[in-house]
């Protein structure tokens, strides 16, 4: 496994897990945290 392919698999782990801890599936702001996780991490 190389590491930009290593990073994508940790940086959407990471992803989820935030956004599972810190809004619901139906939290109307989850797009917006999605979108600010994405680009904090890119």
């Amino acid at each position: 496994m190389d590491k930009n392919n290593y990073y994508e698999i940790v940086k959407n782990r990471l992803q989820k897990k935030s956004l599972n801890q810190y809004c619901s599936a139906q939290d109307p702001s989850r797009p917006a945290l999605k979108k600010l996780l994405e680009d904090l991490l890119d």
